[in-house]
């Protein structure tokens, strides 16, 4: 009889690791990809605001139908940080950072926060990288995993 105890509760304990297991790494995924909507949201409320300053006369601190000289801090955006020039912003979902801007379209790349925290000197970190091109008519946004 103490033996099927002993037997019965190492398979208890061993049932009970792997459902740990498999728990954590389904709580990491859904983690994961909880920041990569957020970071979604925060890519559609940045282009917005860039399609608003397009929009904008200059003298009303636009671009008067340029994305020519756009910042964080000319389109308002709710950062935790920005950087000296104004083409980095950090929030509690990414580091999002202008890659270029012309008369007709910006080009935008955040890095969601799902791996280990980045700084805005190093921002290669994450494995995922979200693009979005901002033109008046329309947002792109596409996903890169490395």
């Amino acid at each position: 009889m103490g033996q099927q105890q002993i037997l019965l509760i190492l398979l208890v304990t061993v049932i009970v690791g792997i459902a740990t297991v498999v728990a954590i790494n389904t709580m990491s995924s859904t983690l994961q990809q909880n920041n990569i909507d957020a970071v979604r949201v925060d890519l559609s409320v940045i282009a917005a605001q860039m399609q608003s300053y397009y929009q904008k006369p200059r003298g009303m601190g636009g671009g008067s139908k340029s994305f020519v000289g756009i910042t964080f801090e000319k389109i308002a955006f709710q950062a935790d940080s920005i950087d000296a020039t104004g083409m980095l912003a950090r929030n509690g979902n990414a580091i999002f950072k202008i890659e270029s801007a012309t008369n007709a379209e910006v080009v935008l790349t955040a890095q969601p926060r799902t791996g280990p925290v980045m700084t805005f000197e190093d921002l290669s970190n994450s494995e995922i990288t979200q693009l979005a091109e901002v033109r008046l008519s329309e947002v792109v946004m596409r996903y890169q995993i490395e």
